[in-house]
């Protein structure tokens, strides 16, 4: 289901309307609380420029991860016994994993974001 999760992904050939441009996610951490940030860039030159980021909310862990081969966002909230996944845009919930009916996929997830 989800696979390759880690704490960073960078694409070098990101959709982004007519051009393709570089995109990066990775996870911020304030204080307890773990979040997911996007950037794309506008190309200039041989660098990349990062535009502002886009930002998930606040979880207890949080990881960027695939499914289908599609960028997802996992958000874990270790209280509720929930995990949200949402889509590229940080905006669309796509998933739910509720612990106590897949109990053991959660526990992956788990492992997954911690490290």
């Amino acid at each position: 289901m989800i696979t390759n999760i880690t704490q960073t992904k960078y694409i070098t050939d990101y959709p982004s309307g007519r051009k393709r441009v570089h995109c990066r996610f990775y996870v911020e951490q304030k204080g307890r609380k773990f979040r997911v940030c996007k950037q794309t860039s506008r190309v200039e030159g041989d660098d990349p420029v990062w535009c502002n980021p886009k930002l998930s909310t606040y979880a207890d862990l949080a990881g960027v991860g695939e499914i289908d081969g599609k960028t997802v966002a996992i958000l874990v909230h270790l209280d509720m016994g929930l995990i949200s996944v949402l889509d590229h845009t940080l905006k669309t919930q796509i998933l739910t994993l509720w612990e106590k009916y897949s109990p053991l996929e959660f526990q992956h997830i788990v492992e997954a974001c911690s490290g």
